[in-house]
């Protein structure tokens, strides 16, 4: 008999936790897992490419809500369904489960936390300590977030799983250190509009850079909600001939592809799935040394970290990989052979599948 499982997600707009979900559920063992996922929020998405491998995907598009409202329709919905595991992810969904499933025996609740919780807004503070004390487990995708988690909320350690993302192969090598696009060099970066991704230095560190290569170009794909600030920020620092905005894109390896640099300015960064898929695509990167980018990142040996807060240091460091072609290669091949080898995206799926196994071979022998 196949186990059940319900995936809660905030919604399926394009972002790293929901193409991590994609990841998972496209490598999930069908045979033995019968997986749903239920979005709380509009937002299209990844919805498409999930239906398309014959996933049912429920969207609740919720606008204006009542919490313990849509807690019982959750619940309603878990009772009906008959899943012993459902799987949180996102801060309002993790909130959600949690009430759902208050009273309710054999339901086995996994908490999944993408980002610090010392970055999320302190009114949330004390509804994720109850969604850390109920779940069964918690899963991780670096030792940066766990350890964020115990520092703020004391978890107790035996219920972490920290399962580093993972992605397919890229399938692209490079050839002669940093390659030049169309005659130039193109920088790009990967994320959606928020303080957190240290765009505003990011930035800074690009118009530093262009006193030394002023036909650099740099590209940065990622949603911005907050309509047109970043556009700003271009137009104040007298970057409109170089900075050009791709927005949203559903496939970025098209994007890497024909990028010469990856850049992650981040200030803070639960893992860094962008920079993994860099790595895949053997870039040279130039990256934080913040959060879980230094899990995925030796400096000096499969990309370069540095602070996030100093801009000289990241328009120098891009700067070394342009003006030093076989230290952009090396390093360049060295993270796609480390993404291949430890970010793959079987050990991810094969994390999955042995807690699911393991939660539900415990509950049985509970029950003997």
């Amino acid at each position: 008999m196949k186990t059940r499982i319900l995936y809660v997600i905030d919604d399926l707009v394009i972002g790293g936790a929901e193409r991590i979900l994609v990841e998972l559920l496209t490598g999930l063992d069908r045979d033995r897992f019968d997986a749903d996922v239920l979005t709380l929020f509009p937002g299209e998405g990844l919805t498409a490419e999930l239906e398309d491998c014959g996933f049912s995907c429920r969207n609740l598009a919720l606008t204006k809500f009542n919490i313990v409202a849509v807690a019982f329709r959750l619940r309603r919905i878990i009772k009906e369904g008959n899943y012993p595991i459902v799987q949180l992810i996102r801060p309002v969904s993790r909130i959600i489960g949690m009430l759902s499933v208050c009273g309710l025996r054999d339901i086995h609740l996994i908490a999944r936390y993408d980002s610090m919780v010392s970055c999320e807004l302190s009114r949330f503070r004390i509804f994720e300590r109850k969604v850390l004390k109920r779940s069964r487990k918690i899963i991780s995708p670096s030792r940066a977030v766990v350890d964020d988690l115990f520092l703020h909320c004391r978890v107790d350690p035996e219920k972490f799983l920290i399962s580093y993302n993972g992605i397919r192969n890229g399938h692209h090598v490079v050839t002669s250190g940093v390659e030049k696009v169309n005659g130039g060099i193109v920088v790009g970066t990967i994320g959606n509009v928020s303080w957190k991704k240290g765009f505003e230095n990011g930035l800074l560190a690009i118009k530093k850079l262009k006193e030394a290569v002023p036909d650099i170009k740099y590209q940065i794909v990622g949603r911005d909600d907050k309509q047109s600030s970043l556009t700003r920020m271009v137009k104040d620092f007298g970057l409109t001939d170089t900075v050009d905005l791709l927005g949203e894109v559903r496939d970025v390896r098209l994007c890497l592809d024909n990028w010469s640099i990856y850049f992650q300015p981040s200030l803070t960064e639960g893992f860094g799935l962008a920079v993994l898929e860099a790595m895949s695509y053997a870039k040279p990167i130039v990256a934080s040394n913040v959060g879980g980018i230094p899990e995925l990142i030796e400096s000096g040996v499969t990309g370069l970290l540095v602070d996030p807060e100093q801009i000289d240091s990241m328009a120098n460091a891009l700067s070394q990989l342009i003006n030093t072609p076989s230290l952009a290669q090396e390093l360049g091949l060295n993270a796609a052979k480390t993404a291949s080898e430890k970010f793959n995206c079987e050990k991810m799926i094969q994390d999955h599948e042995k807690l699911y196994t393991s939660i539900l071979e415990t509950q049985s022998g509970d029950h003997e």
